[in-house]
């Protein structure tokens, strides 16, 4: 129960560290990143007035906002292994499994070059005027070529809307140009208009390629965030695996071997009723180990083997004092239903004293506990 609890729910300590959870998304280090290390960036604010602007409420609440946008813009390129979240100091830090090659320097940097994307028609501009309005900027496939899905919301998705009734029933194909700014000169591309204007939706291809189509749609996403980022003395580094395969793997045998005969005793000792029992520690292992993976941002750190192993234990001395208080009554001349029943009943005070302990060391852990240990 206590590494159920600690494992799955994100919380924080008045007087501690914040607690990082498997689900505690942008909060916690993805288990990629922990098993296989990877590549980070520190962004700073391209605004260093930003403070003069702002009160401190309000522009720790655009940096949060800034760091959610940057997270989803990676993960809308199919970077889920990757999480972007606020700093002291008005920074932004991704961090993003895998090798720093050129290409994760590529995509690293255009999280830092914003650029405005806008919807013309003609001599006019329909759509984004505001630069406010881009909800999204996806790679899609456009005529076998790499494409991009811009989303707009507000009053850019209705100027769309409004614009396909009256000119997406012609029999002449109609088209809007896509006007954005790259290295300080205006980029253009042209998209026909189609029935995914009715949704806010732009799709078009411009010579992109696998780096290059990714690089816009960061940028793209970037110059719609509440904060702009700049690259200029951004920080750079790797980050070493938090979960080393080669060292887990005798842990993880040794773990094994160990809860088999663990499991085995239960059954020699107890017999039906050891049986019973190692088939609810079954059941539990196959919830923690499998049953996590269909809870969203679920994942495995070395907090949660920690955890496994906690709960494991407690869970194993609650059958082995259940089990022993059952013996008792029979001893004592009480029918097998009539011992059952006494032993449960009075076990469950020990039981619920022996869990809350558990949610207690767990809370210490997570407060006191240094490196990898103080997510758990």
């Amino acid at each position: 129960m206590a590494g159920l609890v600690f494992a799955v729910i994100p919380m924080k300590f008045p007087s501690f560290s914040n607690y990082l959870g498997f689900a505690g998304g942008v909060d916690a280090a993805h288990r990629s990143i922990d098993s296989k290390g990877g590549a980070y960036a520190v962004f700073a604010l391209a605004d260093e007035d930003v403070e003069d602007v702002y009160s401190a409420e309000e522009l720790s609440k655009r940096l949060d906002l800034t760091a959610k946008g940057v997270a989803r813009a990676l993960e809308g390129q199919s970077f889920s292994d990757s999480v972007a979240y606020s700093l002291s100091g008005n920074k932004v830090r991704v961090e993003m499994a895998g090798a720093l090659d050129s290409g994760t320097q590529t995509l690293l940097t255009a999280v830092g070059t914003p650029t405005t994307v806008r919807i013309k028609y003609g001599d006019k501009i329909i759509a984004n005027e505001s630069g406010t309005e881009l909800k999204d900027a996806q790679i899609t496939s456009v005529d076998n070529n790499y494409g991009v899905k811009l989303t707009f919301s507000g009053d850019a998705k209705k100027a769309l809307r409004d614009l396909f009734k009256k000119e997406g029933g012609t029999a002449e194909t109609k088209t809007v140009t896509i006007v954005w700014t790259e290295a300080g000169e205006e980029k253009t591309a042209t998209a026909n208009i189609n029935s995914g204007f009715r949704q806010g939706n732009v799709s078009f291809a411009n010579s992109f390629n696998s780096l290059t189509v990714i690089e816009f749609c960061l940028k793209a996403a970037s110059g719609n965030l509440p904060l702009t980022l700049t690259t200029t003395n951004a920080e750079f580094g790797t980050i070493a695996p938090r979960i080393a395969p080669k060292g887990v793997q005798p842990v993880a045998i040794a773990a094994a071997v160990g809860a088999f005969l663990v499991l085995v005793g239960l059954c020699v000792l107890y017999r039906v009723s050891g049986a019973a029992a190692v088939a609810s520690q079954l059941g539990f292992i196959f919830l923690y180990f499998f049953g996590l993976f269909f809870i969203p941002l679920a994942q495995y750190t070395t907090a949660g083997l920690v955890a496994l192993a906690i709960s494991f234990g407690l869970s194993t001395l609650s059958c082995l004092i259940t089990l022993e208080r059952i013996k008792d009554e029979y001893r004592l001349g009480k029918s097998v239903n009539a011992s059952v029943a006494a032993g449960f009943k009075r076990t469950w005070l020990p039981l619920l004293d022996i869990h809350l302990a558990g949610l207690g060391l767990s809370a210490l852990i997570a407060g006191l506990a240094q490196g990898t240990l103080r997510a758990f």
